[in-house]
């Protein structure tokens, strides 16, 4: 779902930093001393950086490996499967948003 958004905010005009961490369980981060959470932790510090001091920020899709490394080739959205049509996206929104 991270991808159907990101790439649809990117061919809106919007810029879009989106990091793949490739076999990791959802809030990985909690291992704190696996490598994937270190550059995680890294990329969102580097990203907090560029945004705030000004730099320009370009659109990225990557993958990172399960050792925290990041892929020399980038994530390409355009050969994701991207299924969701836009009332089945809001559905969706709906329903994680009041199914507290």
């Amino acid at each position: 779902m991270a991808v159907y958004f990101a790439s649809q905010f990117a061919k809106n005009g919007g810029k879009v930093r989106l990091q793949n961490y490739l076999a990791m369980p959802h809030v990985f981060q909690i291992f704190l001393k696996h490598p994937s959470t270190k550059a995680s932790f890294r990329e969102c510090s580097k990203f907090i950086n560029d945004v705030t001091s000004g730099k320009t920020i370009e659109t990225e899709f990557q993958f990172l490996k399960g050792k925290g490394i990041i892929e020399d080739t980038p994530l390409k959205v355009e050969t994701y499967q991207i299924s969701f049509t836009k009332e089945e996206v809001l559905v969706l929104l709906i329903f994680l948003t009041t199914s507290y």
